[in-house]
């Protein structure tokens, strides 16, 4: 993907925060539903290492997967393990990926859940991922992560 591209071919959305952003999902192979991805726009401005950020995350997400399968089996509770971990194997979504112009916190935020299914139950786990040079600098799981974006 290149900055034409961008510019030319994604949905461009101002929400009502006023917050403005070029729009567009993914669909990595791994899974059953697209990621929605934000490039951050103030007035329809968006720069190459965003990009450049977006293409080394999907030439090299795989490596990541681990990362946070264990972040998962570490922050879960005692009735989580039993009733959704043990003999349940769920995979790890991308639900969102915000890529934000010209910040020193992180490069950018993945927003992502697993869902496991035990008999009749299902639970999904939601988590929030932040990256800076190709690296995780934070995980927390959350209830709506969208929200904390």
């Amino acid at each position: 993907m290149n900055l034409e591209q961008v510019r030319n071919d994604l949905s461009f959305v101002r929400s009502w925060s006023g917050r403005e952003n070029y729009h567009f999902t993914w669909p990595f192979p791994h899974q059953t539903i697209s990621c929605d991805v934000y490039f951050r726009a103030p007035k329809k401005n968006v720069d190459q290492a965003q990009l450049d950020r977006l293409n080394a995350f999907v030439q090299d997400y795989a490596r990541y997967i681990p990362q946070f399968d264990e972040f998962i089996a570490q922050s879960t509770r005692a009735y989580e393990r039993w009733a959704f971990l043990k003999g349940s194997v769920g995979i790890v979504e991308f639900q969102v990926i915000d890529f934000p112009l010209d910040t020193t916190k992180y490069d950018f935020v993945l927003v992502a859940a697993k869902t496991y299914e035990r008999l009749l139950w299902k639970r999904s786990i939601g988590f929030r991922a932040e990256f800076r040079n190709g690296e995780i600098i934070s995980m927390k799981r959350c209830r709506s992560c969208t929200d904390d974006n």
